[in-house]
């Protein structure tokens, strides 16, 4: 149905919808300050720019931005649920809002998870073979038509065997938080207000090649 996929998280002072919709520019200078704070035992070599658009990094790479009020990260070490993510994450946001997403289209699996000073206040996780597996606090009002199975195809109803029988598609519902976190989407209708994630700078970075070959 859809091939989107993210790892990201957000961390900010501020509303990330109007920041991002701001046009901030990047502090290079801060994404470096952040990348030696968070992983101080990995070495990394730049790559060239990439964007928003693409927050779902391979082969141990590492995006980052960083812009007033808002720190962005994509990473493999974010392919977890939310109440799993790793603690130097959240000592970095000291309080700071925190948002996780995570969405991955080869198992139509989805998890997104929201921390507000250092306590996660909503947390959901479902995927298309196991149906949902974390659901932590208050559903966002986001979520209330997709539970109310407004976004259900008439002509094929829940399936248990799928999702758990949700009423929804799980990347439907990862683009909806997308739409709602960020003020953005990656698939389907793209309304004139939206964020373009591809005009919004990362830097990238891929682990450091070893000094030494072998033969």
């Amino acid at each position: 149905m859809m091939g989107a996929k993210t790892s990201m998280l957000a961390i900010a002072d501020g509303d990330p919808v109007a920041i991002l919709k701001s046009s901030p520019r990047l502090d290079r200078e801060a994404c470096l300050a952040t990348v030696r704070r968070l992983f101080p035992n990995k070495r990394f070599d730049p790559l060239p720019d990439g964007d928003l658009s693409d927050t779902y990094p391979r082969n141990g790479q590492l995006y980052v931005a960083c812009f007033p009020g808002l720190t962005i990260l994509a990473h493999a070490s974010l392919v977890t649920e939310p109440s799993a993510l790793d603690r130097r994450f959240l000592d970095f946001a000291a309080g700071r809002t925190m948002i996780h997403h995570l969405m991955i289209s080869t198992v139509d699996g989805f998890a997104y998870g929201i921390w507000e000073r250092g306590e996660l206040r909503r947390s959901f996780v479902i995927d298309a073979d196991s149906g949902t597996t974390e659901d932590i606090g208050p559903r966002r009002p986001f979520e209330a038509p997709f539970w109310a199975g407004e976004h259900q195809d008439e002509e094929d109803p829940p399936n248990p065997d799928y999702a758990g029988g949700a009423p929804f598609h799980p990347l439907e519902l990862a683009e909806a938080a997308l739409l709602d976190l960020f003020g953005y989407q990656l698939e389907g209708f793209i309304g004139p207000d939206e964020v373009r994630p591809e005009t919004i700078p990362m830097m990238r970075f891929a682990p450091a090649r070893p000094w030494w070959k072998f033969w």
